[in-house]
């Protein structure tokens, strides 16, 4: 994953952070982009990116953020979409050029294409900025179902956004009082819902809105929502099936869509046996799998995982670990910055660390 970070003084008094309080708040999120850093700024705006090169790894040709032809519509973009060759295709017919093989220049194109209305054609998941210099704008988007994170501050007449918490705190004298509703709502349900935070100064945009800030007015507006009647399929229990299982099979195959090798992680669930299934079935045989185990055989699964990984033909990178809970906690919680009651968080952090290797 990548992060994004930014601000814009919509007030347009000429506010401009210096390199030396502007780049903490980039280098926060360092662990979510290794491969990549980059930042622009003028007088009112500022954009930063840390990069994890998953589409075209060329880091000087795809680096963010990023602008084309003339260089006053420029784009920091944390997420994949899924459908960006299909829309690259549409865009070069509508006589639109290309320099990268990356989504993000296609969906910096679509957006000088279409505008706004380029939501309507993505596919993916996503948090994104775009400043638009001709218009002044600011356009702040998170995806349909919110996979991405997108956290925001209106403060003195300045938007600040970031894909984390930690990396707003580092914009000088934003306060950090704890929001009351905030820590309510987190225990009563166990998380902190959007668009509330644990923070009275900080926000985030609800899974598909966007933040469209022009002339000095804010316009918040959900352009995606579950749509609540559901048609109902016809067929056998045999047919119903082959579509479900053709359904997960392209869902799963668009994901995939990389320049650099992919895995996934098993356990010895249904629902992970699934995707790799349908995996191994996109990339003939050649996906990695890993898997964790643990001494507590209260909480084991290794052994599972290892039938999943044998009747699946895959590859099985695995480990047994102890968990030191007092010391994962020091690790996580400088990138954390809110209440996490999830526990599945730990192990799958030392998953993720392990996969990393």
């Amino acid at each position: 994953m990548c992060g994004i970070v930014g601000y814009f003084d919509y007030q347009r008094l000429g506010f401009q952070l210096s390199s030396e309080k502007f780049d903490p708040m980039i280098d926060s999120l360092s662990h979510r982009g290794p491969d990549g850093r980059g930042s622009y700024q003028e007088p009112g705006i500022g954009l930063g990116h840390r990069r994890l090169a998953i589409l075209d790894v060329d880091g000087d040709r795809a680096g963010q953020p990023m602008a084309v032809e003339k260089r006053e519509v420029w784009l920091t973009f944390n997420g994949e979409i899924y459908n960006y060759r299909e829309l690259k295709k549409e865009l070069k017919s509508l006589g639109h050029n290309f320099h990268t093989t990356s989504d993000t220049e296609v969906l910096l194109h679509s957006y000088l294409e279409w505008g706004v209305e380029c939501l309507e054609k993505l596919n993916g998941i996503f948090a994104f900025a775009i400043w638009d210099k001709p218009k002044a704008r600011l356009w702040l988007v998170r995806d349909p179902f919110g996979v991405k994170p997108l956290f925001f501050s209106d403060w003195k007449g300045k938007i600040i956004f970031g894909s984390e918490i930690p990396a707003l705190f580092h914009f000088p004298d934003l306060p950090q009082d704890n929001d009351p509703y905030g820590m309510d709502s987190f225990f009563t349900f166990g998380y902190v819902p959007a668009p509330m935070t644990a923070y009275k100064s900080i926000k985030q945009l609800l899974p598909g809105e966007f933040l469209l800030i022009e002339n000095g007015k804010k316009i918040f507006k959900k352009y995606w929502d579950l749509p609540l009647s559901v048609s109902k399929l016809k067929g056998s229990d045999n047919e119903l099936r082959e579509e479900f299982k053709r359904l997960l099979k392209q869902a799963v195959e668009r994901q995939m869509v990389s320049d650099v090798d992919l895995g996934a992680f098993l356990s010895s669930g249904k629902d992970s046996f699934a995707i790799v299934q349908a995996m191994q079935m996109v990339s003939k045989g050649m996906t990695t799998a890993f898997s964790m185990g643990f001494n507590n055989t209260k909480f084991d699964e290794l052994e599972g995982a290892k039938l999943s990984a044998d009747a699946l033909g895959v590859k099985l990178i695995s480990n047994r670990m102890n968990i030191d809970v007092d010391k994962l906690i020091e690790e996580l919680k400088s990138t954390m910055k809110e209440p996490f009651s999830d526990p599945s968080g730990l192990p799958t952090y030392l998953l993720c660390k392990m996969a990393s290797k």
